[in-house]
């Protein structure tokens, strides 16, 4: 029976509830090197709440868990917080990203010069190697297929493990992301299987926001995976299959939208938070559907600003 992997990395949002200690904002401001310590500290200190597999929420992961009952796949998470986390491991609920703007970024508690994700990584791997040694990981998890979708910050993060794997571990990767060309090492650019918008065209099955784009692609391969048992051999086959799946399919239809300013992004957000309890993707969704514009990765701060507002005036009975 062949062991297939399917890797992604971690969301900020997760099921239960994130204790104050092990929210990268809590952390003291420092040198990478102090925050990195405290910051391994702390989830060493804190008792693991949930299995990995349990703890991711949103689309994306719902999406990731039905593509792993089809093809009897295990979940992988890379997480900037915690590291390389297997479904079956219990850690803790926590908050830490190292995408700018939100408020448990931890380049925020960085104050020793300029930020980079991938010294964040690099400098908690030379601390706790067997957590966070991405190569070492994939050569003694022996996959016969590894199914690896990423986002461009975490490409970066990740890049001197990707940059360092063995052939026979590049021979069994197919990667999915969008804009990721640049971003990748050279070798692991021909791995990248050309799913593109028109999963979000008439003629999908699978239409979604572009935050959960990756996870509905690893999805559908894994549907035509199920179905065909040539494909996940020979990389160049792979990507045949997928430009021939999606060769009749249509791209979206852009609409035109008016844009808005910050102040009445939050305004509609706060007037609609009752319909939409908050959930980013239900009102980004919400906001279009109205004939409104805002480009998602902006949408996804100011609503995040809004969300942690919100929390901080909770906790102070206001």
């Amino acid at each position: 029976m062949q062991r297939i992997l399917i890797i992604v990395p971690c969301s900020d949002r997760k099921f239960g509830v994130t204790v104050r200690n092990l929210q990268a904002s809590s952390l003291p401001k420092g040198s990478i090197d102090e925050v990195s310590d405290s910051w391994l500290n702390r989830i060493s200190e804190t008792a693991p709440t949930d299995y990995a597999g349990n703890l991711y929420a949103g689309r994306s992961f719902k999406e990731l868990r039905k593509a792993c009952r089809l093809i009897d796949a295990e979940l992988v998470v890379v997480s900037a917080g915690l590291g390389i986390v297997h479904q079956n491991k219990k850690v803790p609920n926590y908050a830490l990203t190292v995408t700018k703007g939100s408020k448990d970024s931890i380049g925020e508690r960085i104050s020793d010069g300029v930020f980079s994700a991938d010294l964040w990584w690099e400098t908690l791997k030379s601390k706790r190697k067997n957590d966070y040694d991405f190569r070492q990981y994939l050569c003694d998890m022996n996959a016969d297929l590894i199914l690896l979708g990423l986002s461009k910050p975490y490409a970066k993060m990740i890049y001197k493990d990707l940059a360092n794997l063995p052939v026979e571990i590049i021979q069994k990767l197919r990667v999915f992301g969008v804009g990721l060309e640049s971003e990748l090492p050279e070798p692991l650019t021909r791995n990248l299987l050309e799913y593109d918008q028109r999963m979000n065209g008439p003629d999908s099955y699978l239409v979604g926001t572009m935050t959960d784009l990756v996870a509905r692609c690893i999805h559908d391969f894994c549907v035509v995976l199920k179905e065909n048992s040539k494909l996940g051999v020979d990389v160049e086959m792979d990507q045949a299959i997928v430009n021939t799946r999606l060769q009749g399919w249509r791209y979206p239809i852009i609409p035109k939208r008016k844009n808005l300013t910050d102040p009445e992004i939050v305004k509609f957000i706060l007037a609609n938070w009752e319909n939409t309890q908050g959930v980013t993707h239900k009102s980004l969704r919400l906001l279009r559907s109205q004939g409104y514009a805002c480009e998602q990765g902006r949408f996804g701060k100011i609503i995040a600003s809004v969300r942690n507002e919100r929390i901080e005036q909770r906790d102070l009975g206001l």
